[in-house]
């Protein structure tokens, strides 16, 4: 597995856009950011990473077969052989949200995306979108 094109850590700019977003959602959910940590609630914390997938193909040599079992019954399937294959990159953000006397996890979130180059150009979009899902589910009702 490789993480991200380069395998280094997200920008300072990915990390600065994730926190606004995360911000941004929890005060529309009435919640707010103090400024020492000792007089928190709760407390945020995030990851993110990237990993490099390929979706096979199956090349126009590819055949249907019929594999009957041994009642006769069986199913389909379909052999592959060959092909290229699709490659893209799946961007993972997962957000804790950690009781701040018990110092524990208390909830998580997480998303994966296909990213695209139309992703590339509006990341910030795509960011507050990928947040917004999450953290859609806190607080649990």
């Amino acid at each position: 597995m490789k993480v991200g094109e380069t395998a280094g850590p997200p920008s300072a700019t990915l990390q600065s856009d994730i926190m606004i977003a995360i911000q941004s959602r929890l005060e529309a959910n009435n919640f707010h950011l103090v400024d020492a940590p000792e007089l928190a609630d709760f407390l945020v914390s995030f990851r993110i990473g990237s990993r490099e997938s390929t979706i096979a193909e199956s090349d126009s040599d590819s055949e249907s077969e019929h594999h009957p079992g041994p009642s006769g019954r069986g199913g389909w399937g379909t052999a592959v052989y060959g092909g290229d294959g699709d490659s893209y990159t799946q961007g993972i953000l997962v957000i804790d949200i950690i009781d701040a006397a018990k110092e524990q996890s208390v909830w998580r979130g997480a998303s994966s995306k296909k990213i695209t180059d139309g992703d590339r150009e509006n990341m910030t979009e795509v960011i507050n979108a990928v947040v917004d899902t999450i953290l859609s589910d806190y607080p649990p009702r």
